[in-house]
């Protein structure tokens, strides 16, 4: 091809030589590719022989069928029979073509041009049939020579023939031939132009091993189909038909942009594990972009070229008028065709600009998506804890120093937030990445288009247009310097908008605390204070925006003051209407370009701020030791020694690489192991010790979560991989999927081994109480589920995996006792964990301890205090000893549970819980609008805002028509009777008032825009926490942060300016189509008519793009869903090895997206070419009115021509930015529908405000259920409770114990009533009611910054009231006060707490509660993951400290916590079975209280426990 090629080239610098016959050039073309050609044709017939005889039929069918079945094969092999067809049309025209040249050449002899083109046609003839036989493969190859040729040889007859036609002077050629002549031209004009534009491709799978079922139409469009769009008309129709068109109409996927090619193709250049290196990551994208790059900057330069087209046409056209046709060589009409064509050409030329840059928009969100979540699959877990302290600085604040530290700004407290990060990383920031996707208008678009104008300008005006230029060249750098000041907002308006999605992000994760606490108020003001500082910086953002604009609008203002006073002043030259409106024109052009600066320079500068964000992220977070490129040392490898081994020794871990480097000076936890510990192989190992002593972190540090520091050159950890690890994680992790799928995990389904598990792991109850047994959808983060029921259905994940390692912590933290005895009878002790691995984090060692073979005993800091055989362990601390001793409880009610049995019949539908993304049909409601301009200003605002947008656009009119009156004094008075400086200083003045009345109108429009943007925003966030319980239930909060993120920067940014261009573009249209019925009446009903079409045509496509828009959106929320599910479960992710399933399921999440995405942006160029073409056809007849119709002089034609090309140039931009504002409000919808979510009710009254003075609480005949029509989960409970009481809640897993929790707060739909201190809690607002009744939920859940800023985040209480609180509850009784690692109130708190283990979560959030002072305080099974020890304290301290008219309900799985309670209720299937004091309730028998007392070890303290009463 290359030789091909430069051939070519060789052949058209001989061409353009005088010398030649300039006729035969075309010709002469042709057969220069007759060599290379045949050789080429040669090589692909003889390959294509072995598929000639591969298609030979043997069998015995008869010959008629084996013939049909060949040709059928070859057709099929060619590329079907359209394909067939066409290439057969084009072999008999070509055929046909050559008798024509043949005959006549014979009958009256040879000339030179005949014997070029018979042998031109004759090989072009060669080609066409072998293009017809050969593959769809190899014809790649031959269509190009053959459309080369035959285009020379059309080229040949329209130069000869047709050319003469546009001309005064000349005459065709080949006349003499008759009619005959015109078949040739017509045959030459089908098979060198019609059909090589019509011909469809055919499907070339880019993987033959892998080929797609059915082919995205654009990869076969014929060329004239791919260049108009037109390959999108059936789906254009069919969304015209339906209400909506689904994601599985829409076009398939095409293979080249699928991700998984994609990332085959460019991951090499940005990924830093996949080869790329250090450095700014915009060269990488650039390297990843340059093909289409490429394509894109020719396309710019060529339209920049055509774009001069029109002013030409002006010029000679309105030139031709001036002199009356005098000398004129060219037709008038081939310029009023240039005038309709050039916009065409534009159009063509800028649409496939924008189809490569979009399909690179496309595919670049896919490649990064895919790279940041891989990335992140690589992230260290906990060091997100906040920043690091200053060398130096005290690390944190002793409980005798703190006091007076309670005013302490909360700015600052806060830490990142690593999951806000990535999630502002996937949305925010890869939309600026894509959004500065037109970098190449400015850095090419820009210079060619001001250096063309300029030479043009020249060509006009001479040596005035210099002058003018270099005005301009001094006034560049005040749009620069602001440009800068821009950038600088930029880089901290997205540092405010992380700090607001951070927030937001975290508090939607911790919504349901909030909502408990009656915290919603005051988070919406954190919230809205935030948001204030982004607005802060949008506001600059905006100015600067403006001011580069108007700027922009003043520069060529002054150019073209400078340019036509130079012009008529100092060259003293007379101004004509060609000169005139043709400069117009041009001035236009290199308005818009300076326009194209202001538009494209701030999403540019947010692209590169945001790239520079993304290579910190890719190259600065800190990621597991595995993946970093210098490990410490190569100790981490296990030696022989210990290569089967699982354990570790001489080694010290931590939690980051910071912690580890960090010294004294930064306490950080550590897990220091000096002499070797080695788990047993195919036994059970326990894990104990007290509540923050590091048993999890052995765990983790096993998987490699840690960093480790050798202490010695005998350092190593192990453990071996290749049979597979399971892993349970303390706080459950489960997928936003159906229980039967978090269990299986991408394992393989064994019904039997299944069946026994969910037998084994006690879940057979639960499943049956479920409508859809299990495939009922647990929602995200398992909400739907009880604490117990996650922990065993994660359990059952691991035990039903094949992993012959299991790695369990704390699993049965979260079970009662009951259950608890159950699994590690049934599932431990069972025939599927059987020689497996099992090594167990846990308090309960009783249960656990008679299946151990190794015990690894835990001290405080981290440290191992003894590790060995259970026998060696326990007699030899005390302690561990006394704590079996309480914990060894035989509390088995029953076991029932005797038979594996049968799930519970599934139906999938009942069991739905996350429905899927609602999805408005038809047009963007009146209510979405409403929501946004409502915002926007009352009746005085809009007033403003559309008088000074009307007055301008009359100025800037007047303007125009100025220069044409200016001009035609020069024709009627002479120069010499013209003021040129009178008409210039006028000039001057309408344009300077123009410009102020444009810098108003963008003072309003910016104001506007704030006041919407923070108005929306604040309904939004009010309408999110104050929904119901059950909305929070069935919606993602991928879904939520999308309108928070996605679409409220819609809001802030593409809404608006598609509003104001909106707007700006009717009332141009208005005003412009009055001005051109003052000239042309005529035309009144055609303008109407064009306009009325343009809106018709943008009604039919905005059908199909709000439908694909919608689709595109909420292809959106499952890949952020993706990130958020993968990020809380990393731990769990890694330590399966599902990286891979993690990231296919990505890659086809994001191939969904990709399709709609692509859709989307090919709607929009469909659109775009018909209203050109409308546009030229309407321009092209009023400019033949003009000339051939009307008596009008230059100037009014050259003024109703300006406003005709402006008025059809704005029709575009009308349906455009209407269409496009329609598709942005798909934001607004959006965020209309979650403004109008259900909402929990606002009614009640406001209590006395020293309500309430005691914790009495009467509930009579209770119900609740989780919907207003779904079963009642409790039924008719009746209990009273005195102020001050203590009242403890047992029940087995699922009978509704967390439920009464719920329903005291009105947290679900309830019946009955419940009186709190004498007031009934339906008659006051929920905000009163749940901030005066405290609750700790079964799961804790802490936000990221200081441990103060969790107990008290809003400042209430001092530092001494915090430290009281934290004593309290137990925290003070696990460290000592010479610890440099113990916990205080500056220590930093991960997103989640995820720096602390649960037991430490759970003190802090019983500190919390402690904190408020409520009078009535619920514990849902709050010390569930706290050993005895500490439990014992707390339970302790809680008596001691708590007021004495404070009501305690505390719902607990330990019999000594509650014994000694003054009551006890027993809950059993919703209702209440047992209400009374413990004495009593243990004298019933047959009581289910007096049956788990007497299977107890502690029997006797029990009973001397509620006889103490």
């Amino acid at each position: 091809m290359e030789n091909d090629r430069g051939a070519q080239t060789v052949l058209l610098k001989f061409l353009h030589n005088k010398s030649n016959n300039s006729s035969l050039r075309p010709v002469i073309i042709a057969n220069a590719a007759i060599a290379l050609a045949l050789l080429l044709l040669a090589l692909r017939l003889y390959s294509s022989r072995k598929v000639l005889k591969s298609a030979a039929v043997t069998s015995d069918e008869s010959d008629t069928k084996r013939f049909a079945g060949r040709i059928g094969r070859r057709i099929a092999h060619v590329g079907g029979p359209v394909i067939f067809a066409y290439k057969l049309a084009r072999f008999t025209a070509l055929a046909v073509l050559l008798v024509l040249v043949i005959i006549p050449s014979i009958q009256h002899g040879w000339t030179n041009l005949s014997v070029v083109l018979t042998e031109a046609l004759t090989f072009a003839s060669i080609l066409a049939a072998a293009n017809a036989l050969v593959s769809a493969r190899a014809s790649q190859l031959l269509s190009p020579h053959l459309t080369f040729i035959s285009f020379a040889i059309f080229a040949a007859y329209a130069y000869r023939n047709l050319w003469p036609f546009m001309t005064f002077a000349l005459y065709p050629l080949d006349a003499a031939e008759g009619k005959i002549l015109w078949a040739k031209v017509a045959l030459a004009t089908w098979v060198g132009f019609l059909a090589p534009l019509l011909e469809p491709y055919p499907y070339i799978p880019l993987h033959p091993e892998g080929p797609i079922n059915t082919a995205n139409p654009e990869q076969t469009a014929s060329i004239a189909s791919w260049v108009f769009y037109t390959f999108l008309d059936p789906i254009i129709w069919e969304a015209y038909r339906v209400p909506h068109l689904s994601h599985d109409q829409l076009p398939p996927l095409a293979d080249y942009d699928e991700a998984r090619y994609l990332i085959e193709q460019n991951f090499h250049h940005l990924d830093p594990f996949s080869g790329a290196k250090k450095g700014s990551l915009l060269w990488p994208i650039l390297k990843v972009l340059r093909t289409p790059l490429l394509y894109q900057a020719i396309c710019i330069v060529f339209t920049s070229l055509a774009r001069l087209a029109g002013p030409i046409g002006v010029n000679r056209l309105l030139s031709y008028l001036e002199n009356g046709g005098h000398n004129a060589f060219v037709r008038p009409w081939v310029w009023i065709l240039w005038i309709a064509l050039s916009p065409i050409v534009q159009t063509l030329l800028m649409e496939l600009y924008l189809f490569f840059s979009t399909r690179s928009l496309i595919r670049m969100e896919g490649i990064l998506t895919a790279l940041i979540f891989d990335h992140a699959l690589r992230l260290r877990v906990k060091t997100n804890a906040g920043p690091k302290l200053e060398q130096g600085q005290p690390p944190t604040t002793s409980e005798s120093d703190s006091q007076g530290q309670a005013d302490k700004a909360k700015e600052g407290e806060k830490s990142d937030n690593i999951v806000g990060k990535i999630m502002t990383m996937a949305t925010s920031d890869l939309n600026n990445i894509t959004g500065g996707r037109n970098f190449l208008l400015l850095v090419l678009g820009v210079p060619v288009d001001l250096i063309v104008s300029i030479c043009f300008l020249y060509d006009l005006l001479g040596w005035s247009a210099f002058v003018g230029f270099v005005v301009m060249v001094a006034l560049l750098p005040v749009p620069r310097y602001v440009a800068a000041l821009m950038s600088s907002a930029q880089k901290e308006k997205m540092k405010a908008t992380d700090a607001r999605v951070q927030l937001v992000t975290e508090m939607l994760g911790t919504l349901r605390m909030v909502k408990l606490f009656g915290w919603e108020r005051r988070v919406e003001e954190e919230v809205a204070v935030k948001r204030e500082e982004e607005l802060k910086w949008v506001w600059r953002s905006t100015l600067y925006s403006f001011v580069i604009t108007n700027m922009n609008h003043m520069i060529p203002l002054l150019h073209m003051i400078a340019t036509y006073g130079t012009y008529t002043i100092v060259m003293k030259r007379s101004l004509s209407a060609s000169t005139v409106f043709a400069s117009i024109a041009v001035f236009h052009n290199i308005q818009t370009k300076l326009y194209w600066i202001s538009q494209w320079l701030p999403p540019i500068i947010a692209s590169y701020v945001s790239i520079g964000r993304l290579r910190d992220f890719l190259w600065d977070t800190e990621l597991l030791d595995t993946f970093n490129e210098k490990p410490t040392d190569d100790a981490g490898v296990a030696s022989a020694i210990h290569e089967q081994d699982i354990g570790f020794g001489s080694s010290e871990f931590s939690w980051s690489i910071d912690a580890a480097s960090a010294g004294l000076s930064q306490p950080s936890f550590r897990l220091h192991v000096e002499d070797d510990v080695v788990f047993k192989r195919g036994s059970f190992n326990l894990i104990v010790g007290p509540t923050g002593s590091g048993k999890t972190s052995v765990l983790m540090a096993l998987l490699g979560e840690m960093h480790r520091i050798p202490l010695s050159p005998e350092s190593w950890v192990n453990l071996p991989r290749e049979d597979g690890i399971a892993y349970a994680a303390q706080e459950s992790w489960v997928l936003s999927d159906t229980i039967k799928e978090n269990i299986l995990f991408g394992s393989p389904y064994i019904e039997e081994r299944y069946r026994k598990v969910i037998y084994q792991c006690a879940l057979t109850k639960d499943l049956a109480m479920f409508n859809s047994g299990d495939e009922t959808q647990v929602g995200e983060r398992g909400i739907t589920l009880s604490g117990g029921q996650k922990a065993r259905v994660t359990l059952a994940r691991a035990v039903y995996s094949s992993a012959e390692v299991l790695l369990l912590d704390d699993v049965l933290a979260a079970l009662d006792v009951h259950t608890s005895r159950w699994v590690v009878n049934k599932c431990f002790k069972g025939d599927i964990m059987k020689g497996r691995t099992t090594i167990i984090v846990t308090h309960n060692i009783a249960l656990t301890a008679p299946l151990a073979k190794f015990i690894l005993s835990m001290g405080p800091n981290g440290s191992i205090k003894s590790s060995g055989v259970p026998a060696d362990v326990l007699g030899t601390d005390p302690e561990l000893t006394k704590e079996v001793a309480h914990e060894a409880e035989a509390l088995e009610l029953d076991e029932d549970e005797d038979s594996v049995g049968e799930t519970s019949t599934a139906n999938p539908e009942k069991g739905k819980l996350i429905i899927a993304e609602e999805i408005a049909l038809g047009r963007v409601g009146r209510s979405a609008y409403e929501l946004y301009l409502g915002a926007m200003g009352g009746v005085f605002y809009w007033l403003q805002y559309l008088s000074t947008d009307i007055i301008g656009e009359i100025l800037l009119i007047s303007s125009t028509w100025w220069l044409g009156w200016w001009a035609a004094q020069y024709a009627s008075e002479g120069s010499k009777d013209v003021s040129a400086p009178y008409y210039l200083g006028i000039y001057s003045l309408i344009k300077m008032s123009d410009m102020a009345f444009f810098l108003a109108h963008s003072l309003i429009d910016a104001i506007g825009r704030i006041k919407a943007s923070r108005s929306v925003h604040e309904k939004l966030i009010i309408s999110i926490f104050g929904s119901t319980f059950r909305w929070l239930d069935v919606t993602p909060t991928s879904r939520i942060i999308t309108r928070c993120t996605q679409d409220i920067q819609a809001v802030d940014g593409t809404v608006p300016q598609a509003f104001n261009v909106v707007i700006g573009v009717s009332v141009a249209i208005i005003t412009q189509l009055i001005a051109m019925i003052i000239y042309t009446p005529i035309f009144l009903l055609p303008s109407v008519f064009v306009v009325g079409l343009g809106i018709w045509l943008g009604n039919v496509y905005i059908k199909a793009q709000l439908s694909v828009k919608r689709e595109m959106s909420n292809c959106k929320a499952p890949v952020l869903a993706m990130f958020g599910s993968a990020v809380h479960g990393l731990i769990s992710i890694r330590a399966y090895a599902a990286q891979g399933p993690f990231r296919q399921q990505l890659l086809n999440r994001v191939n969904e997206y990709t399709r709609a995405g692509r859709t989307f942006w090919l709607l929009n160029r469909w659109i775009a070419v018909r209203l050109d073409a409308l546009c030229a056809i309407f321009a092209a007849s009023i400019a033949s009115y003009l000339v051939y119709a009307s008596s009008i002089s230059p100037s009014g034609v050259g003024f109703v021509l300006a406003m005709a090309v402006s008025f059809t140039k704005f029709i575009l931009g009308l349906v455009h930015w209407l269409n496009q504002f329609e598709v942005n409000a798909n934001s607004l919808e959006r965020l209309h529908q979650y403004i109008h979510v259900e909402q929990e009710s606002k009614n009640g009254v406001q209590p006395p405000a020293f309500w309430p003075t005691s914790g009495s609480l009467y509930v009579e005949r209770l119900s609740a259920s989780y919907t207003p029509d779904g079963p009642k989960v409790l039924q008719d409970l009746t209990f009273e409770l005195k102020s001050g009481e203590r009242v403890g809640v047992v029940g087995r897993t699922g009978a509704g114990k967390s439920t009464l929790t719920l329903a005291l707060l009105r947290c679900i739909h309830t019946e009955g009533l419940v009186v709190f201190d004498g007031v009934p809690t339906n008659s006051i607002t929920l905000d009163t009611l749940r901030s005066s009744i405290t609750i700790i939920p079964q799961s804790p859940e802490l936000m990221s910054g200081t441990l103060r800023y969790n107990l008290d985040p809003f400042c209430q209480n001092d530092d001494a009231t915090l430290n009281d609180a934290l004593r309290s509850a137990g925290l003070f009784s696990l460290q000592e006060t010479s610890d440099e690692n113990r916990i205080t109130l500056d220590t930093k708190i991960a997103g989640g707490g995820a720096n602390l283990s649960v037991g430490q979560r759970q003190i802090i959030a019983l500190a919390r509660a402690i904190v408020r002072q409520s009078k009535l305080l619920v514990l849902d099974e709050a010390t569930s993951a706290i050993d005895y020890e500490t439990d014992a304290v707390i339970q302790q301290s809680l008596r001691k400290e708590l007021r004495s008219d404070v009501t305690v309900i505390t719902v607990a799985h330990r019999l000594q916590t509650i014994m000694d309670y003054d009551k006890i209720m027993v809950i059993d299937a919703g209702r209440l079975v047992e209400f009374d004091t413990p004495r009593v309730l243990l004298e019933k028998e047959d009581g289910l209280l007096h049956a788990l007392v007497e299977q107890s070890a502690d029997k006797d303290l029990l009973y001397m426990a509620a006889h103490s009463k």
